[in-house]
């Protein structure tokens, strides 16, 4: 899972452990992994304080970061798709810097499983 793997590496460097976000939070992640996982261009969605810019979506953050990722990984219980995102975050230094960013203190994760080959 996301939030474990991400709050080993914050804690391998003494920072406190991220928190499950709200709802709102989550269903803007969710949102925006189905527009991605449909078609939508893989890119960062910008965010200031209180909305998700071009959307309307509420985001009550006073800060936010985004990290996406995408892999071809099944879910077939050989390989967990989110523990080889973050270690791919933690190989590239924005990536990493969002993670051990100790303003950031919740955190969600929204994903599209796309079921056609």
């Amino acid at each position: 899972m996301h939030v474990r793997d991400a709050n080993a590496l914050r804690a391998k460097r003494g920072l406190s452990h991220l928190q499950v976000g709200s709802i709102a939070m989550y269903d803007n992640a969710v949102r925006h992994s189905t527009r991605m996982g449909h078609g939508a261009p893989f890119d960062h969605q910008p965010i200031r304080k209180g909305v998700r810019v071009g959307k309307g979506l509420p985001c009550e953050a006073e800060l936010s970061a985004e990290n996406i990722a995408q892999n071809n990984v099944p879910f077939s219980g050989q390989a967990d798709p989110a523990k080889i995102c973050v270690d791919d975050w933690e190989d590239s230094p924005g990536h990493l810097s969002n993670m051990l960013d100790a303003g950031n203190v919740n955190t969600v994760i929204g994903i599209c499983i796309d079921t056609e080959d």
